[in-house]
């Protein structure tokens, strides 16, 4: 019981630092001040890009790709944090992101909470089938089900075991101190909010490239979102659930270019609609591609048109 209070009076006391100095105590990295630059200058193409990566060619003959997400973009990533922006729309925009949402949630999990701690299922509004309210299990366990299958009611108790509050501020000061000016968190789940007029969890997919870079030095969560099933059992030893995963490429024969797929995250609400991030890792240049796809009617097919599209426009 020591050892919890002096945790939860440790990330009290972060929380009152970062808001009553203005200090984001967070460190900024090096490769966001690129991503920055890159925000700000959204017309950074062809030549200009041409000395990050020298490797990387216009094929002849690509044809403009027309996609129905509302935003979507591809972007080539060096291990410094070097951006090629290989396709673009509306990626400065901002717009709902459901349960892409997890993705930042977990990072704050797993720099601020014991994997090891038990918490008990509580429920929310968003699952179809609340079966788990009241069964125990270890934050690591959730972390991975909850990554798998999109599990709200497993974020949401994740979140309890400091205040949901203080976890939800944690998440916007690490977005601010990831550069990620478009980004607010209302929530650790993705889902829309009972009422219109209540805040929303928003980004764009300049911002949400920057957090999927962010993760590449996280491989844990990555690992937890490439898992295609995950056991989950209860701290009494219980298989309760085998979590399968929301994202069908995972289980698809679509040809990825040889490129190994890191992990990714799915999401969908009503106001949202569908949502995907997919990254790669390229062997190539030994970096990563980042693929997202925000406001689509169909997130997996025009996730495969668009980095066909890359494969094909680009020599990568």
């Amino acid at each position: 019981m020591e050892m919890k209070s002096a945790k939860y009076f440790s990330i009290s006391l972060l929380l009152s630092l970062m808001i009553f100095t203005g200090i984001n105590v967070l460190s900024v990295k090096s490769e966001d001040l690129f991503f920055n630059y890159i925000s700000q200058n959204q017309q950074v193409f062809g030549a200009s890009v041409g000395s990050i990566f020298d490797n990387i060619k216009t094929a002849r003959g690509a044809v403009n790709l027309e996609i129905g997400a509302k935003a979507a973009g591809s972007a080539l990533i060096s291990p410094n944090g070097e951006v090629v922006l290989l396709f673009k729309k509306n990626i400065s925009d901002t717009f709902p992101i459901a349960s892409i949402t997890k993705l930042m949630a977990a990072d704050i999990a797993v720099k601020n909470l014991d994997l090891s701690e038990i918490v008990k299922i509580q429920s929310t509004t968003g699952n179809k089938i609340n079966q788990f309210s009241g069964e125990s299990f270890t934050i690591g366990n959730l972390l991975s089900a909850g990554l798998v299958e999109s599990n709200n009611d497993f974020f949401y108790s994740i979140s309890k075991s400091i205040g949901t509050d203080a976890f939800v501020e944690l998440m916007n000061l690490q977005a601010k101190s990831l550069g990620m000016s478009n980004t607010f968190f209302a929530n650790p789940t993705g889902l829309d909010p009972a009422d219109d007029g209540d805040p929303i969890n928003y980004s764009s997919v300049t911002d949400l490239t920057k957090l999927a870079y962010h993760l590449t030095k996280e491989p844990l969560i990555l690992q937890m979102t490439a898992q295609r099933e995950f056991d989950l059992y209860s701290i009494d030893g219980k298989l309760q659930q085998t979590a399968a995963t929301t994202n069908e490429l995972l289980n698809s024969d679509f040809s990825f270019g040889g490129k190994m797929i890191l992990g990714g995250k799915t999401g969908e609400t009503k106001k949202a609609g569908q949502t995907l991030i997919l990254i790669f890792k390229d062997f190539k240049t030994n970096g990563y591609l980042v693929n997202v796809i925000l406001g689509s009617e169909d997130r997996f097919a025009d996730m495969m048109k668009m980095i066909n599209w890359v494969f094909s426009a680009y020599e990568i």
